[in-house]
């Protein structure tokens, strides 16, 4: 005879957050990547390509429930514009821009977490499965599976069509093997300026904690190995420039502090000085 449970099963509250997360965070990533949010803040009914009124209205709606977006309605007009949150962090051109950082994990990481199946199966890196080559065709995923009819219907292939970085020309890479992250992610002048933007969106949000969480002021010079855009180089000159820092590098590759360069000003107005170099080779 079954046994009547005791007691009431526990809040099923974490397992729906998570499986609600992926479609939260989809909407985000979207949102970046069409150019809502900086469409919102200049009242542009415009993006980088045309879409459905309907569509985008509910898309709008979906992103006012994550408090992304504000909903305003008056004489049966309704208009959309944002947050507080939203313009510090969204809008790709703000100082505190977390819109690198968002595009960042749309395009690589998203990718990498839906190939771990590949790594639990291979032990291998995900990077293969994630952004695989055309003449590599695809990876099957079936022997994760339980039972023979599971693996018939579960044995699926990653698409092949989402090629992620471009191979450097000349590398070896470039004929029958795929990059490692690093090298993937610094291989085009695309895939290195969308990483250091997403890079420094990040640091951004520690480099000033961390530049204050040890006493330097006896320091006079700060090196940052592997440095990219300079943010805690920046924040150390900022904190501890006036007890006698006089000055703070950033050591990094050729290309990346080429970019660097180019991309942020206090390593052209001098309160960087931009290094190139491997520290892993040098």
């Amino acid at each position: 005879m079954a046994q009547t449970a005791t007691h009431s099963a526990p809040s099923p509250a974490p397992i729906l957050e998570l499986i609600h997360a992926f479609r939260k965070s989809s909407i985000l990533f979207v949102g970046i990547r069409i150019g809502l949010f900086d469409s919102c803040a200049h009242m542009l009914p415009h993006y980088s390509k045309p879409f459905s009124s309907d569509a985008v209205d509910r898309f709008l709606r979906a992103s006012a429930s994550l408090g992304l977006i504000l909903v305003h309605s008056e004489n049966e007009v309704t208009r959309f514009s944002l947050t507080d949150v939203s313009t510090a962090y969204l809008l790709t051109n703000a100082p505190t821009s977390l819109a690198g950082y968002i595009h960042h994990s749309d395009v690589t990481i998203v990718p990498l977490f839906l190939a771990l199946p590949y790594s639990l199966e291979t032990g291998d890196s995900a990077w293969p499965a994630a952004f695989p080559r055309r003449s590599e065709g695809t990876y099957r995923l079936s022997h994760l599976s339980t039972t023979p009819e599971s693996r018939v219907s579960s044995t699926s292939a990653l698409p092949s069509t989402n090629q992620g970085p471009s191979p450097l020309p000349g590398s070896s890479a470039s004929n029958n093997t795929t990059l490692g992250s690093f090298d993937s992610l610094y291989a085009t002048p695309l895939s290195r300026d969308r990483f250091l933007r997403a890079m420094h969106a990040h640091a951004t949000l520690s480099a000033t904690l961390l530049a204050s969480a040890f006493d330097l002021s006896w320091a006079h010079r700060a090196v940052d190995l592997g440095g990219a855009s300079g943010a805690l180089a920046l924040a150390l000159k900022e904190k501890w420039g006036e007890s006698g820092l006089v000055e703070v590098c950033v050591v990094d590759l050729p290309s990346v502090v080429e970019d660097s360069v180019r991309i942020w000003e206090w390593f052209r107005d001098g309160r960087v000085r931009a290094v190139p170099g491997d520290f892993l080779a040098d």
